[in-house]
Parts: C-alpha cells; sequence; structure tokens
C-alpha cells in the first residue's frame, strides 16, 4: 500500500526504501529495504540503524537471538541464547550440576566433567581404597563395594561385611 505525504512516498515492510521513499510507521529503513524496527530471533540488529531486538531477546553478532529456558534448542539455526546460568550442551540450553545435585531430567540438566548422572544424582565414580562415605555425591566403580565408608574389592582374600 502506497501512502504520499509532504512529497515521501511510506512503504510497507519488505519494500524498497530510500531518497522519497521511507518506510511506515516504526519500520526502518535498512540496505534500502524497509525492516521491522524490533526484530525476532534470526533478525539483523544494529543500533546504531535503529534496530533493536524485541523483548525476550538479545543482540549479539549483528543478529536477534531469543532467551531459551532449560531443554529449549539452542543450535546455531535456532538463534538462541541459554537464559542465565544455562549453557549449550549438544545444542540443548542445559544446566550445569555439581555433585549431589539432581540430574532427574536430562533434557535440562548435566553433570560437570568428571561425574557421572547415578540414580537422579550427579556423581563422582570412586576406585580401590576412595572415600564413599557421601553416598549422595560418591559411588564407588561397579566392581567395588563401599565398605565402612572406603570403596574395596571383594574376593581376592577379602570376605568382611559389605562383600557377599
Amino acid at each position: 500500500m502506497w501512502r504520499v505525504y509532504y512529497g515521501y512516498t511510506y512503504v510497507a515492510i519488505g519494500k524498497t526504501c530510500g531518497g522519497r521513499v521511507r518506510c511506515s510507521g516504526s519500520a526502518v529503513c535498512y540496505k534500502r529495504k524497509c525492516t521491522a524496527k524490533y526484530g525476532t530471533a534470526g533478525a539483523v540488529c544494529l543500533k546504531s540503524a535503529g534496530l533493536l531486538c524485541r523483548y525476550g531477546h538479545v543482540c549479539e553478532g549483528g543478529r536477534c537471538l531469543k532467551w531459551t529456558p532449560a531443554g529449549g534448542s539452542c543450535a546455531p539455526a535456532a538463534y538462541a541464547k541459554c537464559a542465565g546460568g544455562l549453557s549449550c550442551i549438544g545444542n540443548v540450553c542445559k544446566k550445569w550440576v555439581a555433585a549431589g545435585g539432581s540430574c532427574a531430567d536430562p533434557s535440562k540438566t548435566a553433570c560437570y566433567k568428571g561425574l557421572s548422572c547415578v540414580g537422579k544424582l550427579c556423581k563422582k565414580y570412586v576406585g580401590v581404597g576412595g572415600s564413599c562415605a557421601n553416598a549422595s555425591k560418591t559411588v564407588c566403580y561397579t566392581n567395588l563395594r563401599c565398605v565402612y565408608g572406603k570403596c574395596i574389592r571383594c574376593g581376592y582374600g577379602y570376605r568382611g561385611p559389605g562383600c557377599y
């Protein structure tokens, strides 16, 4: 739709602009094309040109990125940024969890390096002689048993408590 006011022609978003052809409403003329002033995910953003991002988005690297919650996609094609405290792990926004923390929902959480999700808790695997006194944070390797707070190997001459 064309409207003419005071010698200027106003055009809609997506149309060619420049000179006497201006953009309608709050649209901005950028690289001779009318562009929405407040862009969504993937839109060009450039503060000096008046191109901003909508609420819930952030301008990074010249593109609007949508703030994404835990479990949401952060793949490059999604133009997304993980919300506060989350990290993009395998193209999914996840919360890093320390030893003893819950990893019950693997689509939204990941245990820190060196830990594994065992029984819905992030735990560190411990070898022979290692402490297993805190069962919420540590677990003996599968061929070992936790006896009196230490990981031991049953058999091989040891037949004490905790070994079958």
